[in-house]
């Protein structure tokens, strides 16, 4: 809708290879959310249901572009870095990259069109730990 109205986005990339994972863990999280970081490493882990967990991980030395494959064994890797544990992190259903985004139209309305969400703007989970 944007676009079609016109509008420019400004903004910028903040993060790079931010990763996704649902998975299994062996061990529970002493937390029902699990977040640190540590040195450049960052992990975010939350119950997703039907015993499957969510893992945020970045590594803020390791900016590849979001089509680099993931595999298991990097979100393991960081998350033990950032947590000092991977609570036995297994089976992965789904594993995703994504890049994050800070970014503002400068109007909201537009005539008669409202932008809303991400639409009118898309901001970094950064935000959360910084």
């Amino acid at each position: 809708m944007r676009q079609a109205l016109g509008q420019p986005f400004p903004g910028k990339s903040v993060l790079k290879s931010i990763m996704l994972a649902d998975v299994r863990l062996r061990e529970t999280p002493p937390d029902t959310l699990t977040v640190n970081g540590s040195g450049s490493e960052f992990t975010f882990i939350a119950p997703f249901g039907d015993g499957w967990w969510r893992v945020f991980a970045w590594d803020r030395r390791g900016d590849v572009t979001d089509d680099t494959p993931l595999e298991l064994d990097e979100v393991r890797a960081i998350t033990k870095r950032a947590l000092g544990t991977d609570f036995g992190m297994y089976e992965a259903r789904w594993l995703s990259r994504f890049h994050s985004d800070e970014r503002q139209a400068p109007h909201y309305r537009v005539g008669r069109v409202f932008l809303a969400g991400d639409a009118a703007h898309v901001h970094s989970p950064r935000a959360a730990w910084a």
